[in-house]
Formats: C-alpha cells, sequence, structure tokens
C-alpha cells in the first residue's frame, strides 16, 4: 500500500534528483517513475485477495480527509555516513501520512494481511549503494531542500514486478480518502 510520487511529482523533482545523481556516488538509482512512499508493505499477496484488503482499507481511511505533503531533506539508512540507502522524507503533512499509515496496517491486519512488523518512517528510497555504504556529505542547503509537494488524496495497492533493470511498479487499486 503506497502514496505514488510519479507523474507532476517526479518531473519537478527531478533536478533535485540529477544533482545528486551526478555526483557520482556509488549507487544504483531509482527512476523518478518508481518513486513511492510504502504505508505498508505487504509482500506476496494473492489476486484473490486484494479486494478484501482494499475493502477493509478503505473502511478505515475513508474518513480521513485529503491533505498535502512537502517533501525535502535527505536521509541514509542506516545513517548518511554510511549510506545503503538513500531517501527523501516528509517535512510537511508528517503526522497524517502516519496516521495514514496507521489506518493502512489497521485495514491490512482486519483482512488477514498485516504485512512486515517494520514501523513506518515517511521517506521514499531514491538510491541503493552497489556494493559498500557510502559515506554522503552535502552542503547544508542541498541536504535541507525541498523536492515539492504532493496532495494526497487516496492510497494505492502497488503491484511490483522485478526485472533486469530493478522493480516497476503499478497501480492495482485506488482507495480514495475524503475530501
Amino acid at each position: 500500500m503506497a502514496v505514488p510520487l510519479w507523474d507532476d511529482f517526479a518531473a519537478s523533482a527531478k533536478n533535485r534528483f540529477e544533482d545528486l545523481k551526478n555526483r557520482g556516488w556509488p549507487f544504483r538509482w531509482v527512476h523518478p517513475d518508481r518513486w513511492h512512499l510504502t504505508l505498508r508493505f505487504l509482500g506476496d499477496v494473492p489476486k484473490s485477495a486484494t479486494a478484501l484488503i482494499c475493502e477493509s482499507i478503505s473502511d478505515q481511511v475513508c474518513t480521513q480527509s485529503s491533505f498535502t505533503i512537502e517533501v525535502g531533506e535527505l536521509g541514509g539508512f542506516p545513517r548518511l555516513s554510511k549510506a545503503r540507502v538513500l531517501w527523501v522524507g516528509v517535512r510537511e503533512g508528517r503526522d497524517e501520512l502516519c496516521s495514514l499509515a496507521e489506518s493502512v496496517t489497521k485495514g491490512c491486519t482486519e483482512a488477514g494481511y498485516p504485512g512486515d512488523k517494520k514501523p513506518f518512517t515517511p521517506h521514499f528510497t531514491i538510491a541503493r549503494a552497489k556494493d559498500v555504504p557510502v559515506r554522503i556529505q552535502l552542503e547544508r542547503e542541498v541536504f535541507e531542500a525541498s523536492w515539492g509537494s504532493q496532495f494526497v488524496d487516496a492510497v494505492h495497492l502497488v503491484g511490483s514486478t522485478l526485472g533486469p533493470g530493478g522493480p516497476t511498479y503499478e497501480s492495482l487499486s485506488k482507495i480514495p480518502l475524503a475530501r
């Protein structure tokens, strides 16, 4: 379950992404058309269960109002000084997004598909280290820069397909929030 950051957001944030990509760090970069905020990772789910999952999530999120997030500030897992994963966080709308993730988790659990046990951290991945962790040092203005805003009016059941160039994602179902 995710909030896609495709189309308009990806297009507006592409310059920030290209600036980092051109620094020569040894990462495998995630193409902007694959960016998304994972609210709950479910793993392999049979197609026959998707309607039940979506209905259960819809029951949980139907009263939550749409909201806007602002995305910015870089981070790394486990940390920027030893990054295996480079990510961009959510600055504004963080509380609303966390509440949405909590509702999605509750809906998935009630449908019998609780997903992974990792706590929700509002971010999207832009790169993964090729081999060894990468030490990231950035100018403060680059680290703190806004990547743009996204209106969140739905959650998506996103399917992934693994391929030679990494996973590709597609929205299988869209569950609207209250307006």
